[in-house]
């Protein structure tokens, strides 16, 4: 949740490029909502939380299934995707790296207090921040293989720092 997973996931890309590789990039939630032809924020309003995430592990099986495991894939996960153990377990078992973009609760709250960011993210209507971050972070610690701090770094400075680290 606003660790800027999209944004690092975009720069990282074009490191990685530039140095010859071939990457494709995949952020979950922009292929569910141009596949659904809704947003993900409506989606919840429709059809709630359950209908998403049941939504949401059939688009990440799926994309795990038909992905060329010869080429890099970076793919950007939501922020809830892991408290779905049985999904995590597969994520985990389907990838050669989960990268968590830790950020502090004060700095999400800082980056959400702009751009109306708090009405985008559907679980935040319902939910305290505090009560989601506390209840997300063991399993962002748990499933991930590499965590790096997002506070004070920009996405690209995130992405160029992980580029070294996947072409050593």
């Amino acid at each position: 949740m606003a660790s800027g997973k999209s944004s690092t996931a975009i720069e990282l890309q074009k490191f990685l490029i530039n140095k010859g590789l071939k990457v494709n990039l995949w952020d979950i939630d922009t292929l569910i909502e141009k596949q659904e032809n809704i947003t993900i924020k409506d989606i919840f309003k429709e059809k709630g939380e359950a209908y998403f995430r049941k939504l949401e592990a059939e688009y990440i099986t799926n994309l795990f299934e038909k992905i060329d495991k010869n080429t890099i894939n970076l793919i950007s996960l939501g922020g809830g995707c892991f408290s779905n153990t049985d999904l995590a377990k597969f994520i985990q078992n389907n990838s050669d790296v989960i990268i968590y973009l830790e950020t502090s609760l004060e700095e999400i709250k800082r980056r959400l207090s702009t751009d109306n960011q708090i009405d985008k993210r559907p679980l935040l209507q319902s939910n305290d921040i505090d009560t989601l971050y506390h209840k997300r972070l063991a399993n962002y610690k748990l499933y991930s293989d590499i965590t790096i701090s997002t506070n004070n770094q920009s996405s690209s400075s995130l992405a160029y720092s992980l580029s070294l680290t996947m072409i050593e």
